[in-house]
């Protein structure tokens, strides 16, 4: 298949996603095709570009592509049967009920009248609630290349890649709409301890406009999507969360200083786990 041109939207909370958009960025341009890469949460659906290829790459949040992403689609112009890859990125892999992820982003692609022809799924180090041993979290960054050529490979070559997830996992992700009052609630709950220092960072940065500065300090609405953003930027790591604290690493998360280690690390002929079947998505996606 000949694209001369591509479009990557890209939402990324903690910089994973965005990590991976570089990374497909990067090859693409290698290959000699012109990609525009473009963050949905600094443009509105009007000013996308209009390429051969249209990709979608976004974060799963509750068992489907973040609420930002799921929104920015519905409201996309008449993609007039342009062909659209659907990627996501997960800390656990394909594995139930992650398998159905993309179906809602799916159908509002095709209801905007674009062509689903692609879907995937690149696994990066979790920011949510606990993550895999330390040794595969690196393995993740180290292999990303290698995962996005295969990708750009297979749509080039014209593959056409659809899944087909069980009724179980599309009954969960149709309930991971909860998400969304659950981010409201989480949002609102977050508060910022007295080590701030008033910069301002938390509310320009927030992807959702949910935080603004009140009499110096912070203070944070009802739409929250959970992404973490504010919690992790924080360099002083003053934003705590006042409900569901546990879903917060404890040691923070730092997508680039990851990938520094990452890049010292050689790739592996196979990984372990002494986690049991805790992390089986990220093992089969490491071992494939």
């Amino acid at each position: 298949m000949e694209y001369n041109t591509v479009t990557l939207l890209y939402f990324s909370g903690t910089g994973s996603t965005e990590h991976a958009a570089s990374c497909l960025e990067r090859q693409f341009t290698e290959r000699g095709i012109k990609i525009h890469k473009q963050n949905m949460a600094k443009i509105s659906p009007s000013n996308v570009e209009v390429s051969d290829l249209l990709i979608i790459l976004s974060p799963i949040y509750a068992y489907r592509l973040a609420e930002l992403t799921e929104s920015f689609l519905k409201k996309l112009p008449d993609g007039k049967q342009r062909p659209v890859a659907v990627l996501s990125v997960s800390g656990g892999g394909e594995v139930s009920p992650n398998t159905a992820c993309r179906v809602p982003a799916k159908r509002y692609l095709t209801r905007r009248g674009y062509d689903v022809v692609y879907e995937n799924m690149l696994v990066m180090p979790s920011n949510f609630a606990t993550q895999a041993e330390p040794h595969l979290n690196l393995a993740l960054l180290t292999v990303l290349p290698e995962k996005v050529e295969t990708i750009i490979n297979e749509l080039l070559e014209g593959e056409k890649r659809l899944t087909a997830p069980k009724t179980k996992d599309r009954l969960i992700t149709t309930f991971g709409v909860a998400e969304h009052l659950g981010g409201s609630i989480f949002g609102k709950n977050l508060y910022a301890t007295s080590d701030c220092n008033q910069c301002g960072l938390c509310v320009k940065n927030c992807p959702k406009k949910n935080i603004k500065m009140v009499n110096g300090r912070p203070q944070f609405g009802w739409r929250c999507m959970w992404c973490l953003k504010c919690v992790y930027a924080c360099n002083r790591r003053a934003i705590l969360p006042g409900i569901m604290k546990s879903i917060v690493l404890k040691d923070g998360y730092d997508i680039k200083k990851m990938s520094r280690l990452a890049a010292k690390e050689p790739k592996q002929e196979a990984y372990t786990s002494k986690s049991g079947d805790q992390w089986e998505g990220v093992m089969k996606y490491l071992n494939k």
